[in-house]
């Protein structure tokens, strides 16, 4: 080894010390800001370490071998430094367990070919892969870094590229050349190009870092001058929007005002105020002490106690104000800052609370004689808030109503309540006393033993000043023993009402059931009589095609005046009829209407079809009624079931289900119902697939004796009539569902009884005509309702 070279690499060693001491001041003033300076210093530190250890070796001090196996790790240990130092710097952590291994693995083969099996070669090759592998690695990092360093990192990807150049020629010359030399020996062209190309990478990465520190620095500084702004600036716009008046004042005079300070001292703009003393707007007869206040906050370096004072203002009006002094650093001077509040108002206020109160004492002596006076009154009197709660209640209130004042206070007056009256009179009471004026009536109402008593109450609202209601006060006397007597008379008349509104009703109905006589008997009988004046008339002989077509007529008319005339007497005699109601089997009584309408359902082809799938429940009833029921609505549904334009038939259904509950006043049976569940009912209905019935058609059934062309909407006649006084008298209720085009269902709703029946074998019912008269009984009817109907006709009764 030659002096030149010896000395190159003591300057090289000297030249990385000094970058080591270099980075150490910078990482000494600047740890806490930028990661990765340590492993920089360690990494200059190791690298002039190990020259030294190579300048040093034999014929030095130091071993061959031990020198080249502690500087070739030296070297490698400090590129991996360099790169873990670059992934913290670019905050890009990877786990230190795989760099140690690393380093480990390159030792462990590297001391194998310096120890034990001596091979230049496999040294230089191993040194160079270690190198090539670290600085690929410090090229991923710098090529995913921020875009803030993009310029600087572009350069270091490039220095470290030529790393990894370096590092490739080295060990391509070493697999084809024959090694000329280790490092500091004798060294071939090959060698000493890599030698020197390590060299100058090495000072233009250090370069390039020391660039990018200063970047770092000068970055984070200005974005802490940007915050400082921006903090500045936050905290002067809070001082200008601030509600509080906040003046700061030096060596006496004002220097800064917000709007707030300018508004309360009726100033125009700031500078209205800029320069000015700051005692000059202090009352006269308070700057002495404020002027002392300001000494002693300079003095103490404490904030001045929050107290009153009054200021001038520009106008020359004086307010009142509470003001804070404390000191503080403005503009680098010390400076004081007074935060005010104006109460003018407040002050004002109390004030006229002062007045007030001398008023209320005044006043108070008053209410007390009124009270005294209250509490002798043989008059109820209560007192409430306008919420209802009652405040007051005089002696005389729990004389009456038996409630003490203490049981009574903090109660609603509904305690009174005795459920005699409708909501309509306590909302017109409460609606009249809110608007302001005075409610007179007579109330019943409960005392505490539960008797009831009348009231005469006068109710008035209580006015403040302003108009506005605070209270509202009741007085009342009993007028009970008044009230009996008048009821008792109250009574007498309406029973003649009633009497008399019995017999008009009465009378209606019989005039509507001799119309409907008039009217579904006239055209039936007048047929007959034409058929059977054919038949007599013998200058008209007929041929018998003929004669049995008037029979047949004449017959089928016969039919449609006693189904029409029985149909009259069910009517009316369901009023008067006292019949036993019970639990009713109902598929017995469906099989009975069924059998009445056979010869129908076999015309019209129909189709039946009953719900069967759970048994029938037994419902509370009347069987003969009920199957007259059945029987018009199968009848109807049969009669407009289907749709023949379409070639369609009757399609009948029958069911049944479990209905809601309705309200009590909607359930009440003439007859006993002890059988029934308590509140469960049935809707059993009838559904067709005929044209369905518009709303309007659907409002106009079930409508008993009215005009019978208001009755028979499309055709459902008298029957449905029936359907509705029966199921009323049953204490149930009837109804239609309908939509046009999709066919009608039409229902009734009777109680339960006890239990769902799975099998019943109920007696059969006799047809619901006239029970216990014969067929000759029903004739006799028959010609008197007749003669009847001609006395009708006779006396001014016309079809229409």
């Amino acid at each position: 080894m030659n002096l030149d070279l010896r000395t190159l690499v003591f300057n090289q060693a000297v030249g990385y010390a000094l970058c080591a001491g270099m980075m150490a001041l910078f990482w000494l003033q600047n740890r806490h800001r930028l990661a990765g300076i340590g492993f920089w210093v360690a990494d200059f530190a190791m690298q002039g370490i190990a020259l030294l250890v190579f300048a040093l070796r034999s014929p030095g001090p130091i071993p061959t071998e031990l020198s080249i196996m502690a500087g070739n790790a030296l070297i490698i240990g400090g590129t991996i430094l360099f790169c873990a130092g670059l992934e913290r710097f670019f905050e890009q952590r990877s786990h230190p367990a795989r760099k140690i291994a690393f380093l480990v693995i390159f030792l462990a083969i590297h001391a194998y070919f310096t120890f034990d099996k001596s091979d230049l070669t496999a040294r230089n090759i191993n040194t160079a892969v270690a190198i090539l592998v670290i600085f690929l690695q410090c090229i991923w990092v710098t090529n995913n870094q921020k875009a803030k360093y993009s310029f600087i990192a572009k350069w270091l990807t490039v220095v470290f590229a030529g790393y990894c150049v370096v590092s490739i020629v080295r060990i391509i010359s070493n697999i084809i050349l024959l090694p000329q030399g280790d490092f500091l020996a004798e060294q071939g062209p090959v060698d000493i190009f890599t030698n020197m190309g390590y060299q100058v990478l090495v000072f233009a990465s250090t370069f390039l870092i020391f660039l990018m520190i200063n970047q770092r620095l000068f970055l984070e500084n200005a974005e802490q001058q940007h915050a400082l702004q921006e903090s500045e600036n936050r905290y002067r716009q809070l001082v200008e929007l601030s509600p509080e008046a906040v003046v700061v004042h030096q060596d006496g005079d004002i220097i800064f005002v917000n709007s707030s300070a300018v508004k309360m001292l009726k100033a125009v703009t700031p500078e209205d105020l800029l320069g000015r003393p700051a005692l000059e707007f202090v009352h006269p007869e308070q700057r002495a002490l404020a002027a002392q206040r300001v000494a002693d906050t300079l003095a103490n370096h404490e904030p001045a106690p929050l107290l009153e004072e009054k200021l001038i203002c520009l106008d020359g009006s004086v307010i009142d104000v509470e003001v804070t002094t404390s000191r503080l650093e403005y503009h680098e001077r010390v400076a004081l800052q007074t935060i005010g509040r104006d109460i003018t108002r407040r002050k004002r206020i109390e004030s006229q609370l002062q007045e007030y109160q001398q008023q209320l004492e005044a006043q108070n002596l008053e209410l007390r004689k009124l009270t005294r006076a209250i509490e002798q009154s043989a008059s109820t009197i209560v007192m409430t808030n306008t919420q209802g709660t009652i405040e007051y209640v005089n002696p005389a209130f729990t004389r009456i109503t038996g409630y003490t004042a203490e049981e009574a206070l903090g109660q609603n007056p509904r305690i009174l309540k005795s459920g005699f009256h409708g909501p309509e009179l306590y909302h017109d009471l409460w609606t009249t006393i809110r608007r302001g004026d005075t409610w007179q009536g007579e109330i019943i109402n409960r005392k505490k033993d539960g008797s009831l008593y009348y009231e005469a109450a006068t109710i008035s609202p209580v006015k403040d000043r302003n108009g506005r209601v605070t209270h509202f006060i009741a007085v009342k006397d009993d007028i009970t023993a008044r009230k009996q007597a008048e009821e008792a008379l109250r009574k007498s008349e309406e029973a003649l009402r009633q009497y008399a509104e019995q017999l008009a009703a009465q009378n209606a109905e019989l005039d509507a059931f001799a119309h409907t006589v008039a009217h579904d008997l006239k055209n039936p009988i007048g047929l007959i009589i034409g058929y059977t004046d054919l038949l007599k008339d013998e200058t008209m002989p007929l041929s018998d095609v003929q004669h049995r077509s008037a029979l047949q007529v004449i017959a089928q008319t016969g039919k449609k005046l006693n189904t029409i005339i029985e149909e009259l007497m069910l009517l009316s005699g369901l009023r008067k009829q006292t019949v036993t109601i019970g639990p009713v089997a109902m598929p017995d009584v469906i099989h009975e209407a069924q059998q009445r309408l056979l010869d129908q359902i076999n015309q019209h082809q129909a189709t039946l079809f009953i719900q069967n799938e759970t048994p029938w429940p037994q419902a509370l009833g009347y069987a003969p009624w009920i199957e007259e029921v059945w029987a018009n609505y199968l009848s109807n549904a049969l009669k407009y079931g289907g749709q023949p334009e379409k070639g369609l038939p009757p399609r009948v259904e029958i069911g049944w289900n479990w209905d809601q509950p309705k309200a009590q006043s909607e359930i009440q049976p003439d007859a006993s119902a002890s059988h029934a569940q308590d509140g469960a009912l049935i809707r059993f209905w009838v559904r067709d697939n005929g044209q369905g019935l518009s709303e309007e058609a659907q409002a106009r059934l079930f409508v008993p004796f009215t005009r019978l062309d208001q009755v028979r909407i499309q055709g459902h006649g008298l029957g449905l009539s029936i359907v509705q006084r029966i199921i009323e008298r049953l204490g149930g209720q009837v109804g239609v569902e309908s939509v046009p085009g999709e066919g009608s269902t039409f229902y009734f709703v009777l109680p339960a009884a006890v239990a769902p029946m799975n099998t019943c074998s109920a007696t059969k019912t006799p047809p619901p005509q006239q029970p216990g008269k014969s067929r000759c009984e029903r004739l006799s009817t028959i010609r008197g309702i007749i003669s009847g109907m001609a006395r009708c006709t006779t006396a001014g009764y016309h079809r229409m």
